[in-house]
Protein backbone atom coordinates (compact mmCIF):
# COMPACT_ATOMS: atom_id res chain seq x y z
CA UNK A 1 0.00 0.00 0.00
CA UNK A 2 2.88 2.20 0.83
CA UNK A 3 4.43 1.74 -2.98
CA UNK A 4 0.29 2.92 -3.95
CA UNK A 5 0.72 6.55 -1.85
CA UNK A 6 4.46 6.65 -3.72
CA UNK A 7 3.03 6.07 -6.90
CA UNK A 8 0.25 7.97 -6.46
CA UNK A 9 1.90 11.54 -4.74
CA UNK A 10 4.32 11.38 -7.59
CA UNK A 11 0.94 12.41 -10.09
CA UNK A 12 -0.47 15.17 -10.82
CA UNK A 13 -3.81 16.12 -9.41
CA UNK A 14 -5.68 16.11 -12.07
CA UNK A 15 -4.32 12.62 -13.01
CA UNK A 16 -4.70 11.30 -9.33
CA UNK A 17 -8.53 12.47 -9.72
CA UNK A 18 -9.16 10.68 -13.25
CA UNK A 19 -7.57 7.26 -11.56
CA UNK A 20 -9.93 7.81 -8.83
CA UNK A 21 -12.61 8.81 -10.72
CA UNK A 22 -12.46 5.79 -13.11
CA UNK A 23 -12.68 3.24 -10.18
CA UNK A 24 -15.76 5.02 -8.88
CA UNK A 25 -17.06 4.99 -12.69
CA UNK A 26 -17.38 0.89 -12.50
CA UNK A 27 -19.28 1.24 -9.76
CA UNK A 28 -21.18 3.81 -11.06
CA UNK A 29 -21.27 2.01 -14.38
CA UNK A 30 -22.47 -1.27 -13.38
CA UNK A 31 -25.21 0.22 -11.20
CA UNK A 32 -26.34 1.72 -14.60
CA UNK A 33 -26.21 -0.99 -16.36
CA UNK A 34 -27.53 -3.01 -14.03
CA UNK A 35 -30.21 -1.31 -12.87
CA UNK A 36 -31.33 -0.31 -16.84
CA UNK A 37 -31.39 -3.79 -17.55
CA UNK A 38 -33.68 -4.41 -14.60
CA UNK A 39 -36.55 -1.48 -15.48
CA UNK A 40 -36.09 -2.45 -19.52
CA UNK A 41 -37.18 -6.29 -18.04
CA UNK A 42 -40.07 -4.80 -15.49
CA UNK A 43 -41.21 -2.03 -18.81
CA UNK A 44 -42.39 -3.91 -21.50
CA UNK A 45 -44.92 -0.94 -23.70
CA UNK A 46 -42.58 -0.48 -26.50
CA UNK A 47 -43.15 3.40 -27.08
CA UNK A 48 -45.67 5.58 -26.54
CA UNK A 49 -45.99 9.01 -28.58
CA UNK A 50 -46.66 11.91 -26.68
CA UNK A 51 -48.09 14.75 -28.43
CA UNK A 52 -46.80 17.85 -28.13
CA UNK A 53 -48.39 21.51 -29.09
CA UNK A 54 -47.95 22.32 -32.71
CA UNK A 55 -48.66 19.20 -33.25
CA UNK A 56 -44.75 17.64 -33.05
CA UNK A 57 -44.40 14.05 -31.62
CA UNK A 58 -41.89 12.62 -28.76
CA UNK A 59 -41.73 9.12 -29.04
CA UNK A 60 -40.41 7.55 -25.42
CA UNK A 61 -39.48 3.92 -25.93
CA UNK A 62 -38.42 1.52 -22.93
CA UNK A 63 -35.07 2.27 -23.20
CA UNK A 64 -35.19 5.87 -22.84
CA UNK A 65 -37.48 5.69 -19.63
CA UNK A 66 -34.84 3.11 -18.09
CA UNK A 67 -31.95 5.14 -19.46
CA UNK A 68 -33.62 7.99 -17.75
CA UNK A 69 -34.07 6.21 -13.77
CA UNK A 70 -30.37 4.29 -13.75
CA UNK A 71 -28.41 7.21 -15.05
CA UNK A 72 -30.04 8.81 -11.58
CA UNK A 73 -28.73 6.33 -9.76
CA UNK A 74 -25.78 5.65 -11.03
CA UNK A 75 -24.80 9.41 -11.00
CA UNK A 76 -26.35 9.82 -7.76
CA UNK A 77 -24.22 7.01 -6.32
CA UNK A 78 -21.40 8.55 -8.56
CA UNK A 79 -21.95 11.95 -6.41
CA UNK A 80 -21.91 10.26 -3.24
CA UNK A 81 -18.81 8.76 -3.36
CA UNK A 82 -16.83 11.29 -5.16
CA UNK A 83 -17.60 14.24 -2.89
CA UNK A 84 -16.20 11.64 0.06
CA UNK A 85 -13.25 9.71 -2.08
CA UNK A 86 -12.47 11.45 -4.79
CA UNK A 87 -12.73 15.42 -4.86
CA UNK A 88 -13.49 16.24 -1.10
CA UNK A 89 -15.67 19.17 -0.21
CA UNK A 90 -13.25 21.09 2.73
CA UNK A 91 -14.52 24.28 2.95
CA UNK A 92 -17.11 24.32 0.44
CA UNK A 93 -21.06 24.63 -0.20
CA UNK A 94 -22.48 20.84 -0.32
CA UNK A 95 -25.55 22.90 -1.51
CA UNK A 96 -23.47 24.31 -4.50
CA UNK A 97 -21.84 21.16 -5.22
CA UNK A 98 -25.04 19.20 -5.00
CA UNK A 99 -26.59 22.12 -7.52
CA UNK A 100 -23.69 21.79 -10.30
CA UNK A 101 -23.50 17.85 -9.84
CA UNK A 102 -27.61 17.55 -10.59
CA UNK A 103 -26.91 20.33 -13.68
CA UNK A 104 -23.79 18.76 -15.17
CA UNK A 105 -26.12 15.50 -14.85
CA UNK A 106 -28.89 16.97 -16.32
CA UNK A 107 -26.33 17.73 -19.32
CA UNK A 108 -24.76 14.40 -19.21
CA UNK A 109 -28.29 12.71 -19.72
CA UNK A 110 -29.35 14.69 -22.58
CA UNK A 111 -25.79 13.84 -24.56
CA UNK A 112 -26.24 10.07 -23.08
CA UNK A 113 -30.04 9.30 -24.56
CA UNK A 114 -28.05 10.94 -27.78
CA UNK A 115 -25.54 9.00 -28.14
CA UNK A 116 -27.98 6.08 -26.60
CA UNK A 117 -30.86 7.14 -29.33
CA UNK A 118 -27.94 7.09 -32.53
CA UNK A 119 -26.79 3.72 -32.05
CA UNK A 120 -30.19 2.13 -31.55
CA UNK A 121 -32.00 3.75 -34.42
CA UNK A 122 -29.14 5.40 -36.40
CA UNK A 123 -26.70 2.19 -36.13
CA UNK A 124 -29.81 -0.03 -35.40
CA UNK A 125 -28.06 -1.51 -32.16
CA UNK A 126 -31.72 -2.19 -31.05
CA UNK A 127 -31.84 -4.94 -34.32
CA UNK A 128 -29.42 -7.18 -32.55
CA UNK A 129 -30.32 -10.18 -30.27
CA UNK A 130 -28.71 -11.60 -27.76
CA UNK A 131 -26.48 -14.87 -29.36
CA UNK A 132 -25.35 -17.26 -27.01
CA UNK A 133 -21.35 -16.27 -26.61
CA UNK A 134 -23.01 -12.68 -26.02
CA UNK A 135 -26.53 -12.98 -23.59
CA UNK A 136 -26.97 -9.22 -24.04
CA UNK A 137 -28.89 -7.71 -26.92
CA UNK A 138 -28.27 -4.48 -29.06
CA UNK A 139 -29.61 -1.80 -26.51
CA UNK A 140 -27.71 -3.24 -23.43
CA UNK A 141 -25.00 -3.10 -25.84
CA UNK A 142 -25.70 0.64 -26.97
CA UNK A 143 -26.05 1.31 -23.52
CA UNK A 144 -22.62 0.28 -22.16
CA UNK A 145 -21.28 2.14 -25.05
CA UNK A 146 -23.00 5.61 -24.19
CA UNK A 147 -21.36 5.23 -20.48
CA UNK A 148 -18.18 4.57 -22.20
CA UNK A 149 -18.55 7.92 -23.92
CA UNK A 150 -19.89 9.88 -21.43
CA UNK A 151 -17.36 8.82 -18.78
CA UNK A 152 -14.98 11.92 -20.04
CA UNK A 153 -17.82 14.02 -19.91
CA UNK A 154 -18.85 13.41 -16.57
CA UNK A 155 -15.12 13.63 -15.32
CA UNK A 156 -14.46 16.82 -16.94
CA UNK A 157 -18.19 18.19 -15.74
CA UNK A 158 -17.87 16.92 -12.47
CA UNK A 159 -13.92 18.19 -11.64
CA UNK A 160 -14.03 21.18 -12.72
CA UNK A 161 -17.61 22.04 -12.38
CA UNK A 162 -19.72 20.28 -10.16
CA UNK A 163 -16.16 20.29 -7.23
CA UNK A 164 -14.40 23.42 -8.72
CA UNK A 165 -13.44 26.60 -7.52
CA UNK A 166 -16.50 28.27 -6.86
Amino acid sequence: MEEVTKIESRLPQWARHFLKYALVGVVSATIDLMVFEIVRQILVFGSITVFLPGGAQFVVTEWFVAKTISFSIGTTVNFLICMNFVFRIRGRSLAMASWRKFLSGVAALVVSLLILWLLVDGFHFGEIQSLPILPFDGIFLANGFSICIGFFLNFVLTKYYAFGDY
